[in-house]
């Protein structure tokens, strides 16, 4: 079984991975931003961009846990 469907945990984590991408870009217009979403290649890890807050922290760290494998599970 090869590709395994992305469950909703691993979809939080895009999103505020991409969140955080975008934050600081000035798009000058709805072009811009496209073109620059469909640079980002699907297949690979979007690039992590440090926390700013400690929430961010600790969202990271549970992004980190849910993904860990564990034997007590």
């Amino acid at each position: 079984m090869g590709n395994k469907i992305p469950g909703r945990k691993s979809n939080e984590k895009v999103t505020s991975d991409l969140s955080r991408l975008l934050e600081n870009k000035d798009f000058k217009s709805e072009e811009d931003l496209k073109d620059f979403l469909g640079s980002i290649d699907i297949n690979k890890k979007i690039p992590d961009i440090p926390p700013k807050s400690a929430t961010e922290l600790a969202q990271d760290i549970i992004y980190d846990a849910w993904e860990a494998s564990s034997p007590w599970i």
